[in-house]
């Protein structure tokens, strides 16, 4: 699939970006911290896609124009490649309120056989409020408001000399918030839990460009293994939880070919869809820190990257 300038940057802030929304996080669910109590977390991610599913579902190989006066049958193979250091934090605020910060910096990368197009930045940041309603019987229920704060530098373009600029945006110059329902069940005595979540996010104007709202969702279970050991106050490596998640995005728009070519007129970008899954461990360490790593797989989608991220991040939880 020919990928033009306009369009591959409207992907690229449709898919790349919607990877940091839907939540990745293992054991949140409806659960909130009690107050002064906080989680963070400090991770490492790597995305990579070299093909993409296009309008229709269908996947093909991404391929760009780089060179000045090519034509649009003119493409080459190219992939996409995303580094990223993130911050995560859930704080309790007390009387079952809970917060929660996220922000990136984010290495950006277009490549081809012979060239590479890089930007680097902050890229767009959350904060979110978290309400639990419910707790009996071993259900825990939450409703979140998260806010999307334009933090990154929607027009940031890739150079290489002799080349055309390719967009490479850092993030989609909007604010949006998302208005999220939680479901959780912990199984106690066994160390297992369920979780769901389903959202409803409301986009804005970003320069003219009117994105379609959508409606993250995700499912989600884990099992702890607690580590046995005569003296546990002092074991360094207390469970492991093994998780795995099932996570996408509904679009309210359908868009088809004809909608697609005619974006640079109207200013209105192609709605996306996806689904992909996230296997994970987490290692609980004494004194509160852990590590939490995880690899997450596009599965099928529209308008969506078909590709995939490793993530690694220490934790600390008190």
């Amino acid at each position: 699939m020919l990928i033009t300038s306009n369009f591959w940057q409207a992907l690229q802030l449709l898919w790349v970006l919607a990877l940091f929304f839907v939540p990745a996080q293992a054991k949140a669910g409806a659960w909130v911290k009690e107050q002064n109590k906080f989680y963070s977390e400090f991770s490492w991610g790597s995305y990579e896609a070299s093909d993409i599913f296009n309008t229709s579902g269908k996947r093909g190989a991404i391929q760009i124009s780089p060179l000045p006066g090519a034509g649009f049958l003119t493409g080459i193979p190219a992939s996409f490649v995303q580094n990223d250091v993130s911050v995560f934090l859930e704080y309790g605020l007390g009387w079952d309120f809970e917060l929660m910060l996220n922000s990136a910096y984010l290495w950006s990368s277009q490549k081809t056989a012979s060239e590479t197009f890089s930007v680097s930045g902050i890229g767009d940041s959350q904060v979110g409020l978290k309400y639990k309603w419910f707790d009996r019987s071993q259900w825990v229920s939450s409703f979140e408001t998260v806010l999307g704060i334009p933090t990154g530098d929607k027009n940031a373009v890739g150079k290489v000399t002799g080349k055309i600029d390719q967009p490479i945006p850092l993030g989609d110059g909007e604010w949006d918030v998302a208005f999220r329902a939680w479901l959780s069940r912990s199984f106690h005595p066994w160390p297992v839990y369920v979780s769901a979540s389903y959202a409803y996010r409301v986009r804005t104007s970003s320069g003219g460009t009117q994105y379609g709202d959508d409606m993250p969702w995700s499912v989600d279970g884990g099992y702890t293994l607690a580590l046995q050991n005569a003296d546990a106050d002092r074991a360094w490596l207390k469970d492991i939880t093994f998780y795995a998640a099932v996570r996408g995005l509904i679009a309210t728009k359908d868009f088809n070919l004809g909608a697609i070519s005619a974006t640079a007129a109207t200013g209105t970008l192609p709605s996306q869809e996806f689904i992909d899954i996230q296997p994970g461990i987490l290692f609980n360490f004494h004194k509160h820190f852990g590590l939490n790593t995880s690899f997450i797989y596009n599965l099928a989608g529209s308008n969506t990257g078909a590709g995939y991220r490793y993530r690694v991040g220490l934790t600390w939880a008190f």
